[in-house]
């Protein structure tokens, strides 16, 4: 059969009104998912806050104190707050900081005794062999302190230790340190200084720069397992139960910083 004449268009019109009613739920579908995107892009500044954050708390949750392994040691920081004790024991200097385990300043010389201009050379020409040791030997990175023999002196400590070094009987040797001493930063290990040790647990650090180098050793009311009284191990008891090896202590032994940055002092004792 024919269709009329005005079958025609009335077909078509109803076939534009279906494609309008297309094109309109396409472009709504669209401004739809555009809106959700939006939404979600405004957000994400905040996600991306709050995970930075927990990031960085992250990262300074895991930086270790410096001494934190065994609780006795937890006071043996810089003491230099406040008014320091000065007296004389056995014919030397003892300037005392903190309490209880307080740091403690030993020298053969008075504190406030003036070096000469000889033990100022003696002590740029040591300090400058130490941080070119430092420098050449690479132990900004622990991994290289590692190959040469040095490990942390507790498992978390910043205290890093070459026991052939400190069990051996020289003194200010430039060459053989007996510590690495690591600050503890949310980028990671930054090496601070270089540690010297006395001879032995009961010896006084000799002093061929005066007054300029003062020894300093962390007493501990408390009592310390230590090996040989030089090294302070991994202890998860109390004096009264030290582990085989090592002997309850009320001290350590003397020691001297040689700090590594240039800008700063070259010693120090409030460590």
């Amino acid at each position: 059969m024919q269709p009329s004449a005005g079958d025609g268009p009335d077909r078509r019109l109803a076939q534009r009104g279906a494609v309008a009613v297309v094109v309109v739920v396409v472009l709504l579908a669209g401004w739809w998912q555009t809106r959700d995107r939006s939404s979600s892009d405004r957000a994400s500044p905040a996600r991306s806050a709050a995970a930075t954050a927990s990031t960085a708390s992250a990262t300074s949750t895991t930086s270790p104190d410096p001494m934190c392994a065994p609780p006795s040691m937890a006071a043996m920081g810089g003491h230099h707050e406040g008014a320091a004790t000065v007296s004389q024991v056995d014919g030397r200097w003892e300037r005392s900081f903190g309490n209880p385990d307080p740091h403690v300043d030993t020298s053969s010389v008075p504190f406030d005794a003036p070096p000469t201009d000889a033990q100022r050379k003696a002590a740029a020409s040591f300090v400058a062999a130490v941080r070119a040791r430092a420098t050449t030997k690479g132990w900004a990175d622990p991994a290289a302190a590692q190959r040469d023999g040095y490990e942390p002196m507790q498992t978390c400590s910043s205290h890093w230790v070459d026991r052939r070094a400190l069990f051996d009987d020289r003194v200010l040797d430039p060459d053989h340190p007996e510590f690495l001493v690591y600050a503890q930063t949310p980028e990671g290990s930054r090496l601070e200084s270089v540690m010297f040790a006395a001879a032995t647990a009961d010896a006084h650090g000799p002093q061929p720069f005066g007054s300029l180098a003062v020894w300093h050793y962390h007493r501990a009311d408390g009592g310390l397992c230590m090996e040989r009284g030089m090294l302070v191990p991994d202890q998860t008891t109390g004096p009264d139960d030290c582990p085989a090896g090592t002997e309850p202590r009320q001290r350590t032994e003397e020691m001297l910083h040689v700090m590594l940055d240039p800008t700063g002092p070259a010693f120090a004792t409030g460590m």
